[in-house]
């Protein structure tokens, strides 16, 4: 797969503001290419965990806490990718480890309005210089 698709994700990610375009290039581009669906492995990411629970906490309530949480990291390419279920919902989300950037995309129950939500999300702290810890 060549590494431009995965910087003009990265791109269309940061600067897209449509989120609709964003999933339409990567289900194009990365999710119909069986050389990407092979790539990767299964991985844990400790910010994903954490970040998946509050936004779907802000779309839908806490009633509905994400489950199934299924994670493949592709470590050439600092991204990871994944799916979950939220209260019946299928979802899946893709972040970039080096930009600390990514979105969900989380497909409504048959018996709600037939509509996509999606998020953008990245790492507040990232972009933070770490404190001056000197203890002397």
């Amino acid at each position: 797969m060549p590494l431009n698709r995965f910087q003009k994700l990265k791109n269309r990610l940061k600067n897209e503001k449509e989120l609709s375009n964003v999933w339409l290039y990567y289900s194009d581009n990365f999710l119909r290419d069986p050389s990407f669906t092979d790539m990767g492995d299964r991985t844990h990411n400790d910010f994903i965990e954490a970040v998946i629970p509050q936004i779907c906490a802000q779309m839908f309530g806490k009633k509905d806490k994400p489950q199934d949480l299924f994670q493949i990291e592709i470590p050439e390419h600092n991204f990871i990718h994944g799916a979950f279920q939220v209260g019946g919902r299928l979802s899946q989300f893709i972040y970039f480890k080096s930009s600390q950037l990514g979105m969900i995309i989380v497909a409504n129950r048959l018996d709600e309005e037939r509509m996509v939500n999606y998020a953008r999300f990245g790492n507040p702290l990232a972009s933070r210089a770490p404190a001056n810890l000197d203890l002397n």
